[in-house]
């Protein structure tokens, strides 16, 4: 039997126990000492209807990671800052940072947000979601010679991994530090940048396209069945958003993922602004794609288009436009050829401009009625692109039509000598 002196204490030392016990979980949640295992987060993924993260052994080992819980709260945390239609759910956009590596000691939150706070976002809007605010002049056409050296002091940059503020926040381990220059140090007397027009079908182009020194090609293309049309080989893919996103993680074991050079592309805004491109509600399928790509195969070689450089070659496509363009990015076309551009001495364009303007909106692989046909027509400028590309053909000769056996020729950038070339010239 306990003495009344033993009841009396009793309520005391209950509430002694409550509050060890809490302070102890406190303790090993927030040190680091007490984490839901990677295997477990994986696991619950996949039962919860969303991507798992690849099984196989990570490139950067021996690192912890958040538990989602912890990334969904800092995530909406950073989502009350963005308008609603710019951000993506929290729920979808953990699934893309589970990659990252410990944040413990590190506001996240503070350290995007300080970032943001340095740009002016005030023309981020809903009809307006890049926030465009184009200020140069609008013109029809130029000389050939103009346009390029227009195109060559706005070349495509890629992100390294010291970009802010991906760096202080560990996205840095995912980006490559290479430049062109590294992946390609000598210029390609020619390259073939091969669209993905069904103007090619039956066109027969195959060996010509494959008699070039590098063979660009877009998204995930395919050449076996249509090697007569479209060749054989590939140097360089050039991959946007939807594409990648779209990919899952075993697809990442076919060929056409870990054989030549990649760049991944997707818009964001055009002040360059790295949060809210980071932030977009479509954005989390593709880091999250990225990244596991990334840590499957590190030794591919992957550029991430800086987004910012982008939109100065939507301005330069603006700037010799007399017309208002569409408030939304050049296509993945006109990206290729300028990154082709900058590593090939000619660039030979199959399939992209095309006999008399004619449009063709399938792709080579579609099957007849595919939901895919016209579909690039409704968000690029690609009129006002073609006209351009359109303009540089060398072969035109006496102002005659060019492209009529859907072949467009452009020189390289490295054969132009332009103003300001010492900057303009260096291959990032």
């Amino acid at each position: 039997m306990f003495s009344n002196t033993a009841f009396r204490y009793m309520p005391y030392v209950l509430l002694w126990t409550v509050v060890s016990g809490a302070l102890l979980y406190y303790y090993l949640t927030f040190s680091g000492a007490f984490r839901v295992p990677h295997i477990l987060l994986t696991r619950a993924n996949s039962t919860s209807g969303r991507t798992a993260a690849t099984t196989q052994t990570p490139a950067h080992a021996n690192r912890s990671l958040m538990t989602t819980v912890n990334v969904s709260s800092v995530v909406t945390q950073m989502a009350k800052t963005l308008p609603n239609h710019t951000v993506t759910s929290a729920v979808n956009f953990s699934a893309a940072v589970e990659f990252l590596p410990d944040m413990e000691g590190k506001n996240i939150s503070a350290i995007f947000l300080g970032y943001d706070h340095k740009f002016d976002n005030s023309a981020i809007a809903k009809k307006n979601p890049y926030g465009i605010r184009y200020k140069g002049k609008k013109r029809k056409g130029g000389k050939p010679q103009e346009i390029l050296c227009a195109l060559k002091k706005n070349i495509i940059k890629f992100l390294d991994p010291d970009a802010s503020p991906y760096k202080e926040i560990g996205l840095g381990r995912y980006i490559t530090n290479l430049t062109l220059a590294d992946v390609f140090p000598d210029l390609f007397n020619s390259c073939a940048i091969v669209a993905s027009s069904n103007f090619l079908v039956n066109s027969s182009l195959g060996q010509v396209i494959d008699k070039n020194h590098a063979v660009f090609r877009f998204n995930s293309a395919p050449l076996k069945g249509y090697e007569k049309d479209v060749g054989t080989r590939t140097t360089v893919r050039i991959i946007n958003t939807p594409v990648l996103g779209r990919v899952k993680s075993k697809n990442y074991t076919n060929s056409m993922f870990h054989q030549g050079v990649f760049f991944l592309w997707r818009t964001g805004p055009y002040n360059g602004n790295l949060y809210r491109w980071f932030m977009d509600r479509s954005a989390a399928n593709f880091f999250k794609s990225y990244m596991q790509w990334q840590e499957t195969y590190p030794d591919v070689h992957k550029f991430l288009v800086n987004p910012g450089s982008l939109w100065r070659q939507w301005d330069t496509v603006q700037g010799f436009t007399p017309k208002n363009l569409k408030k939304i990015g050049v296509s993945s076309g006109f990206v290729g050829l300028v990154i082709a551009l900058q590593v090939c001495r000619e660039v030979n364009y199959y399939g992209y401009v095309t006999p008399k303007g004619k449009v063709y909106g399938c792709h080579y692989y579609d099957k007849p009625n595919s939901k895919s046909c016209n579909s690039t027509f409704h968000f690029h400028p690609l009129a006002q692109e073609k006209a351009l590309v359109m303009s540089l053909d060398v072969r035109a000769q006496n102002k005659s039509i060019t492209g009529e056996d859907g072949i467009v020729t452009v020189p390289g950038f490295s054969t132009i000598t332009c103003k300001g070339d010492r900057t303009a010239t260096k291959r990032h």
